[in-house]
């Protein structure tokens, strides 16, 4: 592809996490919110180091914002299109994951997957979840002045219907981005005599992290067309892909025991995404028999402790009362307490750590057991049932972002992307 150090897996899912990092830039509007997020995009890809890793790639067309109301700190959802200026003929569509500020972003793309809907395109197989149609139906409305996606591939890539060379698409993403990424090829892959009449896209898929996007109807379909051109990448110990196949949903309780304790609240929280599950009927990944990535072998290998800090540091680190203060009814005084609160207990977090080199998952539950006495509530009994549910988030995020850096070998690309600027 080009003298770039990484592979081409490696630069496809570097460029999908990419577009997820300026999620939460500022801005009201969608185009505020997209104008800042082309800065950020183009601050990195202009990285004389990100280059020698990923080689040179352009921003071809967005970054564009769905954003459900002013209110939503950054957008719920953005996607681009990158191209390789060392190879003008390779292109790859970024899909941004899940905004966790913005309760649209999780409840209505990530948590409600009924009533199942029916596919609209191509040969009509099978049905997706509610969250990858709304998802996807908020990625096809993105563009400006009435050019879409598959209006930008048509007018700028395909060139109006001419004839030429083998044009490569590759679609990439992570979290919800990668559960949106199979689903967008497929609609690519199902309209491509609207853009393409010459059939000259050559398409490749890298999804990762991603939640299970359809019914077995749609996935056997997909993987037929474009299974073959598909690099599914997720981690045995991320929660997100265990979401929502029945089978693997069961796993999640125990995915970090005996480490961290079964927690009564994750217990609760899985009964009702397999009741979610069950409903949906029978729901499946694509190319659902790939292995995972080489696990971080919780208990075996050690948490690195910068890395957990850039976790905790996203968990503590947020000002509520600046995402809050223009929503109606919100009483700022609380929450200027609870940004104190939450900065005590990220202080104590860091000292922890610039203790000790690295921790394991019970060190992770040690520290939130501190951080609880510290914040002065008395939970009673339910207390330690609190601390195993925090601890199993923290390493659930951990797992779902930081270990795909690692086993993926990309830390290098990580580095640049959060240096100060």
């Amino acid at each position: 592809m080009t003298d770039a150090t990484y592979s081409p897996r490696q630069i496809h899912f570097c460029l999908g996490a990419l577009i997820s990092v300026p999620l939460n830039v500022p801005g009201t509007t969608a185009e505020q919110v997209a104008e800042n997020a082309a800065k950020k995009l183009n601050q990195v890809l202009d990285n004389q180091q990100v280059i020698a890793l990923i080689g040179r790639w352009q921003l071809a067309w967005g970054p564009y914002v769905f954003k459900s109301s002013p209110n939503v700190f950054g957008a719920d959802d953005m996607m681009c299109v990158y191209q390789s200026m060392d190879d003008p003929s390779q292109y790859v569509i970024g899909i941004a994951g899940t905004n966790f500020l913005s309760p649209y972003s999780i409840i209505n793309q990530d948590v409600i997957i009924n009533p199942m809907v029916d596919w609209a395109y191509g040969d009509k197989v099978g049905q997706i979840t509610q969250g990858t149609h709304v998802g996807l139906t908020n990625l096809l409305t993105l563009g400006q002045n009435g050019q879409n996606l598959s209006d930008f591939l048509r007018q700028s890539v395909f060139d109006n219907g001419a004839s030429g060379g083998a044009i490569n698409i590759g679609v990439a993403g992570h979290s919800l981005g990668g559960t949106l990424t199979p689903a967008l090829a497929m609609y690519l892959r199902d309209t491509q005599s609207e853009y393409d009449p010459q059939q000259r896209a050559v398409f490749n898929v890298t999804p990762s992290a991603g939640l299970t996007p359809a019914n077995k109807q749609w996935v056997n379909h997909y993987d037929s067309v474009l299974g073959a051109v598909t690099d599914r990448l997720w981690n045995a110990k991320d929660v997100a892909p265990h979401l929502w196949q029945l089978g693997m949903v069961a796993q999640i309780p125990t995915l970090y025991s005996p480490y961290i304790p079964r927690s009564v609240i994750i217990d609760s929280l899985t009964l009702m995404a397999e009741v979610s599950s069950a409903k949906a009927g029978r729901l499946n990944h694509v190319c659902a028999n790939t292995a995972p990535l080489n696990t971080s072998g919780l208990g075996s290998h050690a948490i690195d402790a910068e890395s957990l800090k850039k976790v905790l540091g996203t968990l503590t680190g947020i000002k509520l009362t600046e995402h809050l203060n223009k929503v109606p009814d919100v009483d700022a005084e609380v929450f200027k307490q609870v940004d104190v609160l939450l900065g005590k207990v990220g202080h104590m977090l860091e000292s922890e750590l610039q203790a000790s080199p690295a921790f394991d998952a019970k060190g992770v539950e040690s520290l939130v057991a501190k951080a609880y006495d510290l914040l002065g509530v008395d939970g009673g009994a339910f207390k330690w049932q609190i601390i195993y549910a925090v601890a199993f988030m923290i390493v659930a995020v951990y797992e779902h972002v930081f270990a795909y850096f690692g086993q993926l070998d990309v830390w290098g690309f990580v580095k640049q992307v959060y240096a100060p600027s």
